[in-house]
């Protein structure tokens, strides 16, 4: 028997589907993976590009990540956004001047439809009756922050990255197009590509580019409402739009209905993050977020019921209020006419008509009220007589953009290992504006920042002027101020963590280049500006591991500077050689049981042992310090307990108990004689303690501060000049100059921070604007003279 089937059509399936997909990309819904070309980054769906390209296919296959990012090679943005319109509408409009590297592009892309052209004049042309040119800005608004700048000419080679952020890169063959906009580029040092490629998975999220379609194609897509877009009005009547949970201000419209929206944190955190609308479809959205999401904000409006799914909604909400408040002051204003009414009758109405009692009853109301305001006005005015030149004294180096930058980078807080990215993405804004050349490496992980200033003279050996951009975790409920929020005082005292370990450094280091370049002073050595990120905890993803890559060895430094210690005299202090740092892990084991029990091997028991003997040894290293000046820090070592943990209950006696130790020994500390009194501190508790070394540096090689070290002369020069005196002395603790002492390059500690109280990793961390900008000047004329300086005769280090 036959059964009857039915044969059901979709009408308009394909523009369907394809407006379907392009208003998913266009509003960032289910994009799992990213595409990047002249330094902008689109999100796109892997399905579509796949078909699209089988060549594309194979590297998304391999790529061992579920959300690849593929960077293109001399592919512009404007292409890409073309490329992508092709992909997900099956056409594309392509301006003339673009048809070329349109061409070239997809055939090195395998584009299905385009593989096989020969050149543009074969593409596939369908001309349209008027078609509307547009500018770069209109297609793809894309901040300029976001801008990689990289030269052509490199050859892109994959960078080190956790294994959820692998990136894919195509480098095009030598046939792209002339024709294209020339954009400024800067050339690394290296075959290494910028730092952007660290933006990861759950990073780019609020960083993605978008492309727009053109006017003449269906524009249901366009037209559709966002399923993330939500409006709402600000306290003060200013339209704002909620997207992903965060909520942007209004910030320009265009003639053509594009609304700019900038997040409401711009202002107070410098957030640069932005969207794009048009109606109430989303086309655009660019730049991280620094802070945490509005959830507490948007809460609020929706108790109010103060959100809307449509700006035309919001709109009309916004006329209703105007109406009202229209309707408001009309009544008011008719209220003041009947006053007034009642004040110029006053003598018609006689002294006992009761109109004339309330009258003047009000009027000697409203002049009390009035004296009480001119009061308050008088006396607010003498208040900002006095303290308003001592509240702007210091409140106008706020406004440089020194200053700025300092701030910005201390609100970063890179306490926590994940920002780092947004520490790299700054410097890389920061040498993209002067123009200096940057690689970020990654040899062990963790990025490494280096910018490049090339002397006169390559033959010369290098000065390397170093920092870390990690600082040490902080307990916010102690400090005065935020400590990542940058606070300037009254005095001119900038708050945060990293003002003085020692992201001041630097930013100094910045500065002073930046010095140079203006006053058009010629370097005859190259500069090396390096970042480290992680010297705050034991440099080994950091300088341990750069320092054997063959791009460190390639750079021939001469001379390293790196921080220093913080001076409350007038003086200033340059350190030498580090104290060994000795890092341990003690795990102490002892009898458990019932809390109710007490034996006599109990782990508390054994651990009081253990830290007499330890605190016994650490008072005569105190007794040997009392004998020392202030400044030596050579002749003990110090020693320090830090962390204790233990128990798993209140009623379980633990059987485990781990102690971390913090050693620096004395310059002239044998090492073998102190491997046996850490082993008496175990013999003491009774020798069942497990004994890790988390660090132990066993060597710490000396520069000179004499007359041999040109080096030095050159420093104490300068720095006499100014009127400084420099005292030499050895660092108490360590830094990332002990292993680059150990290569047998010299290097100094230094930091121009004179008159202040030190308060390195403790609370309320502070510096003074004028200090910080005397540093300035400091390095400017320091590091002229070290990069000047003639090649000097062989230099070695003291072990």
């Amino acid at each position: 028997m036959v059964q009857s089937q039915f044969s059901l059509s979709w009408d308009s399936y394909k523009a369907n589907i394809c407006n379907g997909f392009s208003s998913l990309q266009q509003n960032g819904e289910f994009v799992d993976m990213t595409i990047a070309a002249d330094g902008h980054f689109v999100k796109v769906h892997q399905m579509l590009v796949a078909l699209a390209s089988p060549y594309l296919k194979d590297l998304i296959t391999s790529a061992a990540c579920q959300h690849p990012i593929i960077f293109l090679n001399n592919v512009s943005h404007r292409v890409l956004c073309l490329l992508l319109e092709y992909i997900y509408t099956g056409e594309a409009v392509v301006p003339a001047e673009y048809l070329t590297s349109f061409a070239e592009t997809a055939k090195s892309l395998h584009i299905r439809g385009l593989e096989n052209i020969g050149s543009a004049s074969t593409l596939p042309v369908k001309m349209t009756g008027a078609i509307r040119h547009f500018d770069d800005g209109d297609i793809c608004p894309v901040s300029g922050t976001k801008q990689i700048i990289v030269s052509a000419a490199e050859k892109l080679d994959e960078v080190s990255l956790p294994v959820n952020a692998r990136k894919i890169f195509i480098k095009r063959g030598s046939s792209a197009t002339k024709n294209e906009p020339s954009s400024k580029t800067s050339t690394p040092k290296d075959n290494m590509h910028d730092y952007p490629d660290l933006i990861d998975d759950y990073a780019i999220q609020d960083s993605d580019d978008g492309f727009k379609m053109e006017d003449n194609k269906d524009t249901r897509s366009q037209d559709k409402p966002s399923t993330k877009l939500q409006f709402t009005v600000s306290i003060r009547g200013s339209l704002q739009v909620i997207l992903n949970r965060y909520i942007y201000n209004l910030h320009s419209t265009t003639q053509s209905g594009l609304r700019r929206w900038r997040c409401v944190d711009y202002r107070n955190n410098k957030c640069s993050a932005y969207v794009t609308t048009k109606g109430n479809v989303v086309l655009n959205r660019a730049n991280l977020h620094n802070h945490s999401f509005h959830d507490k904000k948007i809460l609020s409006k929706i108790e109010k019921k103060a959100i809307y799914s449509a700006i035309e909604e919001v709109e009309c909400y916004k006329e209703k209020e105007n109406s009202e408040a229209n309707e408001n002051r009309s009544n008011e204003d008719v209220e003041m006419a009947v006053e007034t009414e009642g004040f110029i009758s006053l003598e018609e109405l006689g002294e006992h008509d009761p109109k004339s009692e309330f009258f003047v009853v009000d009027l000697r109301q409203k002049l009390k009220m009035l004296k009480s305001l001119i009061f308050i006005f008088i006396v607010l005015q003498l208040h900002n007589n006095i303290a308003g030149p001592l509240r702007n004294k210091y409140h106008c180096y706020s406004a440089l953009h020194s200053v700025d930058i300092f701030r910005e980078y201390i609100k970063i807080d890179t306490s926590q290992e994940g920002n780092l990215k947004y520490a790299i993405l700054f410097w890389i804004r920061q040498m993209s504006d002067l123009g200096i050349p940057y690689t970020v490496y990654e040899p062990a992980g963790k990025p490494i920042f280096v910018a490049t200033v090339e002397g006169s003279d390559p033959s010369l050996p290098s000065i390397m002027l170093n920092s870390h951009m990690d600082v040490v975790k902080v307990d916010p409920t102690e400090w005065k101020y935020p400590p990542f929020d940058a606070h300037m005082d009254e005095n001119g005292d900038i708050y945060g963590r990293g003002t003085q370990d020692t992201k001041d450094v630097a930013i100094q280091y910045l500065e002073a280049i930046r010095n140079l370049r203006k006053d058009n002073i010629t370097l005859a050595r190259t500069i090396y500006f390096t970042l480290m990120p992680d010297e705050e905890s034991g440099g080994t993803c950091g300088m341990k591991a750069f320092v054997k890559t063959q791009a460190f060895k390639s750079f021939n430094i001469g001379f390293a500077l790196d921080e220093g210690l913080t001076s409350t005299e007038d003086f200033l202090y340059a350190t030498f050689v580090d104290r060994r740092p000795w890092q341990m892990q003690f795990v102490i084991k002892g009898e458990g049981g019932h809390g109710f029990t007490m034996p006599d091997n109990s782990t508390m028991s054994k651990t009081q042992k253990f830290i007499n003997a330890v605190i016994a040894y650490r008072d005569t290293q105190k007794q040997i310090m009392k004998t020392k000046s202030k400044d030596d820090f050579a002749g003990y070592t110090s020693l320090n307990i830090n962390m204790i943990n233990s128990g798993l209950g209140m009623n379980i006696i633990p059987t485990k108990l781990m102690l971390n130790v913090d050693m620096r020994l004395s310059t002239d500390a044998d090492v073998t004689e102190m491997e046996a009194i850490v082993n008496s501190w175990i013999l003491a508790a009774g020798n069942t303690i497990d004994l890790t070394y988390l660090r132990k540096e066993t060597e710490s090689a000396i520069t000179s501060v004499d007359d041999t070290n040109p080096y030095w002369i050159s420093m104490r020069n300068s720095l006499t000049g100014m009127g400084i005196k420099l005292n030499p002395v050895v660092c108490p603790a360590t830094s990332d100059m002990l292993v680059v002492r150990n290569l047998g390059i010299p290097a100094i500690g230094f930091s121009p921070r004179r008159r202040t109280i030190p308060r390195l990793h403790g609370k309320d961390e502070y510096q003074n604007v004028l200090t910080f900008l005397k540093g300035i000047e400091i390095y400017t004329e320091l590091i002229k003279n070290l990069a000047n300086l003639p090649e000097p005769k062989c230099l070695h280090l003291k072990k």
